[in-house]
This record gives C-alpha cells, structure tokens and sequence, in this order.
C-alpha cells in the first residue's frame, strides 16, 4: 500500500506497523488453520501480547505529537482508523482460534 508523501514519518509509521501487524497475524492465523498444529494458536497468543503494547505505544506516540501540534488532526485520525481497526480483527481472529480449538 502506497502511502501519501505528505505524512509525518510518526503517522507513516503507525500505519505501516499496523498493516504489517495485520499481515503477520493473518499469516499466523493462515497457518493455524491449514495445519492446525496448536504451535500456532500459541504463537498467535504471543503475537497478540507482544503487537498490542507496540501498536498502543506508537498510536500514543502520534496522539502526543496532535497535542504538541507536529501532527495535523487528519493524519491522526487516519493513522489512528488504521491502527484502531486491527482490534475487531485480532478479536475476530482470537475467538476463531479459541472456538477451533476449545481453549
């Protein structure tokens, strides 16, 4: 996905580890899936525990930079829906596992 030039290198950030958040826990979840080897679903738990404090740390990042008026309010609030919209997806994701797997 190619992103407009005029973001701040902090907004930029935020949605490329948001998308790359997105595609790693997609493939983790691909794979789960298509071997079902609990491996996966463990590993996916640990994504979630490790991607989740990331991806708050950055969006409060940018939120800060609103705040000290480095970061207009439109590209916080774009970076903010991308990074925001990975949260009923990781959601919809954990329930696919634990459901698929009785945990």
């Amino acid at each position: 996905m190619k992103l407009p030039n005029k973001l701040t290198a902090s907004c930029r950030l935020s949605i490329q580890f948001a998308l790359a958040s997105f595609a790693l826990g997609t493939l983790i979840l691909g794979l789960f899936l298509i071997t079902t080897d609990i491996v996966f679903a463990v590993l996916g738990f640990g994504f979630l525990v490790i991607a989740v404090p990331f991806n708050l740390a950055i969006l409060l990042n940018v939120f800060v930079k609103l705040l000290t008026g480095r970061v207009s309010i439109k590209e916080f609030f774009l970076s903010s829906y991308v990074v925001l919209l990975n949260v009923p997806i990781a959601l919809f994701y954990f329930h696919i596992v634990t459901t698929y797997t009785r945990l």
